[in-house]
């Protein structure tokens, strides 16, 4: 099992939050990830990926001079831009990982998994 990490920014635009080359980043991820299951799916190797929104935990220390405010202002943003009104966190991101590695998913292979709490709807 290969587990990739992608993040929002390869499908969201937010006004006033410039990512640059990291969007453009996160989709060749998703691509490769893609390319990878296709690749080694005949030898029983399974790829996935987990794409996330912003995780509060982790803006803990973090220079916000890109963003629009503190993290608890960012995490309000985020909460206000999701469709479950609610951000993200790594508990998520971690049953979601412990998930896709179990056998309970050993029929999922090339697929981006949705970790953003409807910041981002594909």
């Amino acid at each position: 099992m290969i587990l990739t990490l992608s993040a929002s920014a390869v499908r969201a635009y937010i006004p006033g939050v410039y990512v640059g080359g990291f969007g453009i980043a996160c989709a060749a991820i998703e691509a490769l990830t893609r390319q990878l299951a296709a690749e080694l799916g005949p030898r029983g190797i399974r790829v996935n990926c987990l794409r996330s929104e912003g995780i509060p935990e982790s803006w803990e220390g973090v220079s916000t001079e890109s963003w629009s405010g503190s993290p608890a202002e960012i995490e309000a943003q985020v909460k206000a831009r999701s469709l479950l009104a609610r951000a993200t966190v790594l508990a998520d991101v971690g049953n979601a990982a412990a998930f896709l590695a179990s056998d309970r998913a050993r029929a999922t292979t090339g697929t981006v998994f949705n970790l953003t709490s409807g910041t981002v709807v594909d």
